[in-house]
């Protein structure tokens, strides 16, 4: 039962907190609005090669899509939370 919640830490908890910290952070900065197209870019890409299927009987390229979908909808809710601050 431990292993599976580690599980769902690390693929989906912890991606999306470091999303929202990512873009939280850099909310001062003054191009801080590039974090979410790279963030988009980054998985649009990782779901590209995840449905190719590249290694056959493998879940990594899928997971690491997952991760990278979630740390997507981290910074998309950090948005939306500055986006309300102002």
């Amino acid at each position: 039962m431990v292993q599976i919640l580690l599980n769902y830490l690390y693929i989906f908890v912890l991606p999306l907190l470091f999303g929202a910290l990512l873009r939280l952070t850099a909310g001062r900065w003054k191009h801080a609005w590039l974090v979410s197209p790279a963030a988009l870019l980054l998985a649009a890409a990782l779901v590209a090669y995840a449905s190719t299927n590249p290694i056959p009987g493998s879940e990594g390229p899928g997971i690491r899509a997952l991760q990278a979908l979630c740390l997507l909808l981290g910074t998309q809710v950090s948005d939306c939370i500055l986006l309300f601050q102002r």
